[in-house]
């Protein structure tokens, strides 16, 4: 990078965005963080970040469950570790996998740190000793501080006044491996429940200072990579998708639009400060401006729908889907292991991936992760396809399941099982054709007569047309069903 130009950017680091307040910034990154992990355990500090004037008058929060780590290597920690501190993936810092991160190229690309080192007070803290060795230019403060340790360590800065501070956590991902990241278990969502109890005790250290009415502070919250089973790494959603919580004063209210990658999270701590990512050649863009509005309130009534009672399969439902964006949701109910790939529903002829339609088949394996349940979108062309998944089978359990697919080409998978574990995956339906002018079937393709069919019940159907419910409403109408009622309420989460 020109040293010149890195001066000049340097010296206007000292200046806000916004002017007025003085800026600051706290990111976290919880490692082994799955993007569905913040739903289905208490994180009632996350939950105020993403509610407006819930953790500080004046403080908003918006949010993405489907965050890509980067492209360029694979879904462990060292590339995206070295992403989130430089800025720039793999193919630029040279960290392209675990062990790796040593030979990084930090005389180009330092940590995002640096470029704030001259002005303001700056300081990271991380437990993997690996991501210190992340190299900074300038006086940045480095840490090296277990889990247990980290909410004092953390806290004495901000007191201290820390103007810009990143903390790297590791219990989630030391849990992931030992009892599992998919699907969740209590020690793994424990885990996550104790890291927002950390967080906790950030916010409140923020929230104590004498300066803080005359501070600008930004609020930061993300993961490195999510997981299957016990190991992440691999091509799948289960690895490749992490969640983000952004919140300060200038944050719009809202789920963030796709597609946000890790590497935008440095860029928008650097704009907080009145940088410009894109000419220091970051690879990322600032987040919390672009965001879609929030579709209902808690207590809102619930979105029309179809409802189907369904039963026994195979059967015709007669819903015909148009167009995108739409949800439909269930309780499926398998009887023992299916045969081959049978349909749960669909409207395609599955006889070819690539066809018009979407189908939610059985016994299908997804790349490193199944047999299980996978969702398949054909596309508008019919050249591709997008499959998602895998989901592991639970014969004789019901177990909720939902589809849907957004505006933009976003597909979401849910699964929601009996112990109140609730997962998610996520993938871009680019040119998607969910319609194929076939009627859904249930525990059949769309034409009734694949050589493969899904032995079982499907109850308790709805179908959302012209809606993409958020994943918090999807969660709320499982919540409804688990505990045993006919209809759901809608959240703005």
């Amino acid at each position: 990078m020109n040293k010149k130009l890195l001066g000049a950017l340097l010296s206007a680091a000292a200046v806000s965005l916004f002017g007025g307040e003085a800026p600051k910034s706290l990111v976290i990154m919880l490692d082994g963080a799955r993007a569905d992990s913040f739903f289905d355990t208490p994180t009632p500090n996350l939950d105020k970040l993403m509610t407006e004037d819930a953790w500080q008058p004046g403080y908003r929060g918006a949010w993405s469950f489907s965050v890509d780590t980067v492209p360029d290597a694979p879904a462990n920690s060292a590339p995206n570790h070295a992403a989130i501190a430089t800025g720039v993936t793999a193919v630029k810092n040279l960290v392209t996998d675990n062990g790796k991160t040593a030979g990084g190229n930090y005389e180009d690309w330092p940590h995002v740190l640096s470029y704030l080192a001259p002005d303001h007070r700056t300081a990271f803290l991380y437990g993997w000793g690996e991501s210190g060795q992340v190299r900074a230019k300038g006086n940045v403060e480095y840490l090296e501080v277990g889990d247990s340790a980290v909410a004092a360590a953390a806290v004495e800065r901000i007191g201290n006044g820390v103007d810009a501070m990143m903390v790297y956590i590791n219990a989630p991902d030391a849990a992931g491996h030992n009892v599992g990241f998919y699907p969740h278990t209590a020690t793994y969502r424990n885990t996550i429940s104790g890291c927002d109890a950390i967080i906790g005790e950030m916010l409140s250290a923020v929230a104590a200072r004498p300066e803080f009415k005359n501070e600008d502070w930004l609020i930061i919250v993300t993961s490195d990579h999510g997981g299957y089973h016990t190991g992440h790494g691999m091509p799948s959603a289960h690895a490749e998708k992490v969640p983000v919580v952004v919140a300060g004063r200038h944050v719009k209210s809202g789920e963030l639009a796709a597609p946000c990658s890790v590497v935008d999270v440095p860029a928008t701590m650097l704009a907080h400060f009145g940088l410009d990512p894109a000419k220091l050649g970051l690879d990322g863009r600032p987040l919390g401006a672009n965001v879609s509005s929030a579709e209902c309130t808690a207590s809102a009534e619930p979105p029309e729908c179809q409802k189907i009672a369904g039963g026994k399969t195979p059967f015709d439902s007669g819903l015909k889907i148009k167009d995108i964006p739409f949800t439909l949701t269930m309780m499926v109910r398998a009887d023992g292991e299916q045969p081959g790939d049978a349909p749960v529903f669909s409207n395609k002829d599955w006889n070819d991936g690539k066809n018009p339609g979407i189908v939610v088949a059985a016994g299908t394996s997804n790349g490193w992760t199944g047999p299980g349940y996978v969702c398949n979108v054909g596309c508008v062309s019919g050249a591709w396809r997008l499959d998602v998944g895998a989901f592991d089978p639970l014969p004789g359990e019901w177990v909720f399941m939902a589809v849907s697919i957004a505006a933009d080409g976003e597909c979401r998978f849910y699964e929601g099982r009996p112990d109140g574990s609730f997962h998610f995956l996520s993938g871009e339906a680019e040119n998607a054709a969910p319609a194929s002018g076939l009627t859904v079937h249930f525990g059949q393709d769309g034409t009734g007569s694949y050589k493969f069919t899904f032995n079982g019940e499907i109850r308790n159907i709805e179908f959302y047309p012209d809606r993409a419910l958020s994943s918090r409403s999807v969660y709320q109408i499982y919540r409804k069903y688990q505990e045993g009622a006919s209809s759901a309420s809608c959240s703005s989460k």
